[in-house]
């Protein structure tokens, strides 16, 4: 493992007919080491904590339909935007600096001349979209605050637009950090035998799959969640065009 991030391009469609090259997605994998979190971090983890709090509540509660809503929401956002949002170019190599950014791939269904045309297609071409998209989040925002007077229910469409917002702008900031290393050459297609071994025998990777996969590879939690969304996301894209 590295002591600073690294990306795998995880191929979850295999290619086509109609496809040259296979679907991907970008997993992070933070370094081993952990970074001191800054006041934003700490802020973070703590909504995540408080917000997984409310799965411990009784079936029925609202508090358990609210957070199996939320996380119904969530599969629903693409997953290009949870790939961005979780790059931190904080634990990453510096623009314009001699260090690259590695990104294991497997070289026998991508070759790294298309991965770098696919994360530049598919991800660095997001920033603006994901620019729009905080500042129209933060517009709506105030809409909502009548909400609030309603007494017992929280102001869940606040909290919907704020975070809608927040994850966009960390999509924005992903998009861009990796616009910048690629204009400056830094991002790099390293090829892993071991990826490369389980995709020529997972074309097409189902959710048990990528249990497997994320064992092999160590993938942190988070990472396999995402993966996990990319490929309900574009096993239903793929039931609606046929």
């Amino acid at each position: 493992m590295s002591n600073k991030l690294r990306l795998v391009a995880l191929p979850i469609k295999a290619t086509t007919a109609t496809t040259a090259t296979p679907q991907i997605t970008l997993l992070s994998q933070p370094p081993t080491v952990a970074l001191q979190e800054n006041y934003l971090t700490k802020t973070i983890n703590w909504c995540d904590r408080q917000w997984n709090k409310l799965s411990d509540s009784a079936d029925g509660h609202w508090k358990k339909r609210v957070w199996n809503g939320g996380e119904s929401v969530m599969d629903r956002v693409p997953y290009t935007e949870w790939a961005l949002k979780h790059i931190e170019p904080g634990q990453s190599v510096a623009p314009n600096s001699t260090h690259k950014l590695d990104i294991l791939y497997p070289k026998s269904v991508i070759s790294d001349k298309d991965l770098l045309n696919m994360v530049k297609a598919s991800f660095i071409s997001r920033a603006a979209r994901h620019r729009r998209s905080m500042w129209i989040a933060l517009f709506i925002a105030p809409i909502t605050l009548p909400v609030a007077i309603i007494p017992v229910v929280p102001n869940l469409p606040l909290f919907y637009v704020l975070w809608r917002a927040w994850s966009h702008w960390r999509a924005h900031r992903g998009a861009v950090y990796l616009g910048r290393l690629l204009a400056n050459n830094q991002l790099n297609p390293r090829e892993s035998d071991e990826l490369d071994r389980f995709i020529s025998t997972h074309p097409n990777l189902t959710t048990k799959d990528i249990n497997t996969l994320s064992k092999i590879l160590k993938l942190p939690p988070q990472a396999t969640l995402e993966a996990h969304r990319a490929v309900k996301q574009i096993d239903s894209d793929s039931k609606r065009q046929e």
